[in-house]
């Protein structure tokens, strides 16, 4: 058996001297701790050590006092003592270790919050972080860019959506976690694996931070942190709940601001590529079901840019270089093979048809890359290519864009399938719905699925007609999702339903977030916007942030790249080298944009995909070829172990907790906010009326860079059905007035049904024969646990308390009463009999039997 390795550093205690830093970790349950110094008296070098050995709580504290002890000055005049260890700070985990010009900076998460569960993972937001330098001040070599490098590197807001989990790898899909390791040994009896993965560099925005102390500490230090978007909601189906997460990952890998980096590198990365990953679970048990489906972004792998110098709301696309023989976009499609399989499906949103070719030309370009490439693959495994002019079809007077994208949305959906944990259910078996037909995935020998290939959304800024299209996926993969669930008969998912409206809520967030770090501002266009229902009081407000993205763009990005660069590692700062504020362009920060000018080894033109992901096909050789090497952790331990334990680090035992503050009572869900018209639908799945849609939006997702993401919530309903609203309202108000003038105060029954209006059944007063039963039964229970009190007895209040079978119990400490000798041998007779059989009866007993045989002979 194998099961994610919880990380046992989840709190952290600084403590510190005039030479030394003490970083003391510890787990939940404060029973495992281990210490890293970290020496002050070097003003330019981080050196750091760590003795391997956990401590116990016992251990520790020696330890910590001994230290104190070593640090105490005494002072021989006045008898006193001066102490020089004193505790700092207290934390929830290391980002990392920083340096530009002076001394390094160590990074640490002094806040974070719950945000998202997955099959009891707890994932975590970073809310506030502090940055300590590190050497004594007394040392400190005082450099004048020092403060300004540091300003600009904190700019990059670690508050504002960048996640991490203590037991859930983020930077990988649920499907590549779940994952059998191919060489792991077989484990016989009781005993079990506990792991932990490498996580994939290119999701991890804190790796370049981890650097200077990943290969000398011991694993439980390293807490890898993601950068992106990750909502959560639930929908109750009848009292089951079903948990609805969107993860976003954002790229490190040619990461920027919205007109300085497009296009691709030579490595094959893109500008703006996220990784988009929808799981449904079913939380109605421990070993819920769980469904996922994943999708990518990103900008067309070519070499293209836009000139910024001229001040122009669209600034015209550039062909920096040509690429005859695809090699940006072959390096990049053969990374989604080696991560995703086959097939790899494009969905092009990009303009087609224009008076002046501007959009078009990266569409040339694209499907000509795609074209050469497809001709050195097999055709099962080729690359598909769907083009969409989304604008041109949303500016027609009868074109329904999102029915459309409904039907792209089914064809790729059944094209790549998606992961369930679960085989199908027996009905499903027996009968499959009509629509299931060419659903593709494969099925593995336990019953599960996974998905092989995905579906990449692009258009020029994968902002907004990207979000929309990846809504309409994620809607098609949410139905499907849920039907093998067991929760719909159908998969679908009605326009308007409450469902369709969490998801959309979901997307829309994730639109804004990614818009905001990207563009530079929420999103303008939206899914109604493309439905045709968004009123005209919304237009001043997508002008509004049409003006915020170009003014952030012009005057903005530059700044923000650097800090990206800085922040990454792109720029290492260095005495007597030009600073980053002095660069005129930073293209050769990011990967070579050409090959390099020394010879290298270069494969065939036409072998543009790696041995490993062609002989994988249709599968991911990073999942087929997931070995021992790819785990940072491989230890045995037992299933209850603390170690591997998903229950006690999710519920928290060891804490007090108010309700105010738990996850689950702040979660977005379907019962509590999002109140129908209808208070009889009580199916997620029924379709609100359109005209009440407005007060029913749900509470935007509050972690979009302090920004709310509201706008989404305007654009909802059109000026004629705002007017219907008002008239509705003031109908309900009147109706309102009338009871109360009626009758002086307002009755429940007005406003909420009964219990027959809503199940059928209703309740009713219970008839004579009913109450003796229920009387009996009480009865019987006062019987049977007499009262182990006299306020218990007085009051006639049944004793629950039962007997221990224990010579003592540690927990209610009740002690066994002593039972006589007679009482023991006839039970010990009464299990011989049990054994043996019945015994010969004893002449006393005899002579009673033959007595009552004689009685009753002269009686009758």
């Amino acid at each position: 058996m194998e099961l994610p390795l919880i990380n046992p550093i989840q709190k952290i205690a600084i403590y510190e001297t005039a030479s030394w830093f003490y970083i003391i970790g510890f787990n939940p349950t404060e029973t495992r701790y281990r210490v890293i110094k970290i020496d002050r008296t070097d003003p330019k070098r981080l050196i750091l050590s760590e003795d391997k050995y956990e401590y116990s709580a016992v251990e520790i504290r020696e330890l910590l006092l001994m230290i104190n002890n070593g640090n105490t000055v005494k002072s021989s005049k006045k008898f006193s003592a001066k102490a020089g260890f004193n505790q700092t700070i207290s934390a929830f985990g290391i980002v990392g270790f920083v340096r530009f010009l002076e001394g390094y900076y160590m990074i640490l998460i002094t806040k974070r919050s719950r945000v998202a569960e997955i099959h009891n993972h707890c994932i975590f937001k970073v809310e506030d972080t502090s940055m300590i330098y590190i050497p004594n001040n007394n040392l400190k070599q005082s450099n004048p860019d020092e403060v300004r490098y540091m300003k600009m590197f904190q700019n990059v807001d670690l508050s504002s959506n960048f996640y991490f989990s203590y037991s859930y790898d983020l930077s990988h899909t649920y499907q590549f976690n779940t994952s059998s390791v191919v060489d792991i040994p077989s484990k016989e009896g009781s005993e079990c694996y506990a792991l932990r993965q490498l996580p994939t560099e290119r999701y991890v925005w804190n790796s370049f931070l981890m650097e200077p102390f990943i290969r000398t500490v011991h694993p439980d230090w390293i807490l890898p942190i993601i950068h992106g978007y990750i909502g959560q909601s639930v929908i109750s189906v009848f009292g089951k709940l079903i948990f609805i997460t969107i993860i976003a990952r954002r790229s490190n890998k040619y990461a920027g601001t919205r007109y300085l980096k497009r296009g691709g590198t030579y490595e094959g990365n893109v500008a703006n590529e996220v990784e988009t990953e929808q799981i449904v679970h079913d939380a109605s048990s421990m070993s819920g079901r769980v469904t996922a489906y994943v999708q990518v972004r990103g900008s067309i792998p070519a070499y293209w840019s836009q000139d910024v110098v001229k001040m122009v709301p669209k600034p015209p696309i550039i062909i920096d270089l040509p690429d005859p023989y695809a090699t940006v976009a072959g390096k990049h499609f053969n990374q989604l093979l080696q991560r995703y399989g086959a097939p790899i499906i494009i969905l092009n949103l990009v303009k087609k048809r224009e008076k002046k070719k501007k959009e078009g030309i990266l569409t040339d370009v694209y499907t000509a890359s795609i074209e050469f490439l497809n001709e050195f693959l097999p055709p099962d495994h080729a690359i598909q290519y769907i083009g969409f002019d989304m604008a041109r079809l949303n500016r027609s007077k009868d074109g329904n864009v999102m029915s459309r994208l409904a039907e792209i949305a089914d064809r790729c959906v059944k094209a790549t399938g998606f992961y369930q944990s679960h085989p199908l259910f027996n009905s499903q078996s027996l009968q499959s719905h009509p629509r299931l037909k060419g659903m593709c995935g494969r099925v593995m020998p336990d019953g599960s699925t996974k998905q092989t290939g995905l579906v990449r959304v692009n258009c020029v800024d994968c902002l907004d007609r990207t979000n929309t299209a990846m809504f309409a996926l994620g809607k098609t993969a949410l139905g499907y999702q849920l039907y093998f669930l067991g929760v719909l008969e159908t998969p679908d998912i009605e326009v308007d339903s409450m469902c369709e409206s969490i998801l959309r809520v979901l997307y829309e967030d994730q639109g804004d977030t990614l818009a905001l770090q990207y563009g530079g501002s929420q999103l303008v266009h939206r899914v109604d916007t493309y439905r045709k229902t968004t009123p005209w009081a919304t237009h001043s407000r997508d002008i509004m942030h049409t003006l915020s993205r170009y003014y952030n763009n012009t005057f903005s990005d530059a700044e923000k790249q650097n800090t990206i660069n800085l922040f990454l590692g792109k720029f290492l700062p260095r005495e007597g080298s030009p600073h980053m504020w002095e660069l005129y362009s930073d293209i050769h920060l990011h990967g070579a944009p050409v090959p390099p000018f020394e010879p290298i080894s270069v494969p065939s033109y036409c072998q543009w995909w790696s041995a490993e992901a062609f002989c994988s096909l249709p599968f991911a050789s990073d999942e087929t070829m997931k070995s021992t090497k790819h785990l940072s952790a491989f230890i045995s331990t037992i299933p209850g172990s603390d170690l591997v334990n998903r229950y006690n680090d999710y519920y928290s035992l060891n804490e007090i907790t108010t309700l105010e503050d738990l996850y689950i009572y702040k979660l977005i869900m379907s019962w509590k906010d999002f109140v129908t018209d209808d208070p009889s639908k009580v199916s997620p799945f029924a379709v609100v009326n359109k005209k009440k849609r407005k007060s029913n939006e749900m509470p935007s997702n509050p972690s979009i860079s302090g920004v709310s993401s509201t706008g989404s919530t305007d654009s909802s309903i059109s000026e004629e059905e705002d007017d219907d609203e008002e008239e509705k309202s003031t109908l309900s108000l009147q109706k309102s007035n009338e009871i109360v003038s009626q009758r002086g105060f307002v009755v429940t029954k007005e406003y909420f049904p009964s219990m027959k209006d809503v199940y059928g059944v209703g309740l009713t007063v219970p008839d004579v024969a009913s109450l003796a039963i229920y009387q009996n039964y009480v009865a019987l229970g006062k019987n049977s646990t007499p009262g182990d009190s006299e306020t218990k007895r007085a009051l006639n209040i049944p004793s629950l308390k039962r007997e221990s079978t224990f010579a003592e119990d540690d927990v209610c400490q009740v002690k066994l009463t002593t039972i006589p000798a007679k009482d023991e041998e006839i039970y010990r007779q009464y299990v011989e009999t049990g054994k043996t059989g019945p015994m010969e009866p004893s002449v006393a007993s005899l002579q009673i039997y033959h007595d009552f045989v004689r009685k009753n002979r002269r009686r009758y």
